[in-house]
């Protein structure tokens, strides 16, 4: 399948997700947004999220659970690096999964281009340059942190000194420490409705006050994660204010 442009290349995401969002009967649980992970796949979300953020400390600590191959923790990283000098402040993430094959190669500092379900292998490949021009848009520091190769991106070292990657059950354990923002858009579709909901109370419980939290990013998937969260937190709109109306996967936590 030949993709034209970003623009095709969102709608052809948006039509194989409409297509694919009922498998879980079957070997796969598969919804598209969350199993195929890439740099800056929710770079508008991340946006809105960074901007809000109001740290208690000079340093942002951030926890990214389901972390896989750390996509998702470079992406943040990237949009931290852009507000360090508008915002005086340094930043530590941290990557959490159940699974050693994704963090191994995230601690080896060298990360793919993306990384589909057995399901879509053949069905695409994301543009080669969708990150870079993703980057030029929101004006991110691109070529400070990252080192492109032909399979995917090098690390520099200014970026690796603030990553950390470590395996955790979810289900049963919980980080010895709070943080500023908290990505959990990938894990309620491995879960049980109960676990989901456990999940949900254990991520609250290290958001610090005033802290930031992405949630599973669809309707279809995680909905006893979501209606645990809307009863902790408030959901923020596009603007990053309280918006109880707001369909965006954003919350914050208030008390």
């Amino acid at each position: 399948m030949a993709i034209k442009n970003l623009q095709h290349f969102t709608q052809q995401m948006f039509d194989v997700m409409q297509r694919h969002a009922a498998l879980d009967s079957r070997d796969h649980i598969l919804f598209a947004d969350n199993q195929l992970t890439y740099l800056l796949r929710y770079p508008q979300l991340f946006d809105v999220a960074v901007r809000s953020l109001s740290p208690q400390s000079a340093t942002v600590d951030v926890a990214s659970f389901g972390c896989s191959y750390g996509h998702d923790c470079v992406s943040v990283a990237l949009f931290l690096e852009r507000e360090l000098k508008k915002r005086n402040w340094d930043y530590r993430i941290t990557g959490f999964d159940r699974v050693t094959k994704g963090l191994d190669a995230a601690r080896s500092g060298i990360i793919p281009h993306q990384v589909q379900p057995p399901v879509l292998e053949n069905w695409m490949s994301i543009p080669r340059d969708y990150a870079k021009k993703i980057s030029v848009q929101q004006r991110l520091p691109f070529a400070k942190l990252l080192t492109e190769t032909k399979t995917g991106y090098t690390l520099k070292p200014r970026l690796m000194q603030r990553l950390d990657f470590e395996e955790m059950d979810f289900t049963v354990q919980t980080p010895m420490q709070t943080y500023d923002f908290v990505i959990a858009a990938n894990v309620a579709q491995y879960l049980t409705n109960e676990q989901q909901r456990l999940f949900a109370f254990k991520t609250i419980d290290c958001l610090r006050i005033g802290g930031l939290m992405i949630a599973p990013t669809s309707d279809e998937e995680g909905l006893d994660f979501q209606r645990a969260l809307k009863s902790q937190l408030m959901p923020l709109g596009a603007n990053g204010k309280p918006d109880p109306q707001s369909k965006l996967p954003l919350y914050k936590r208030t008390f």
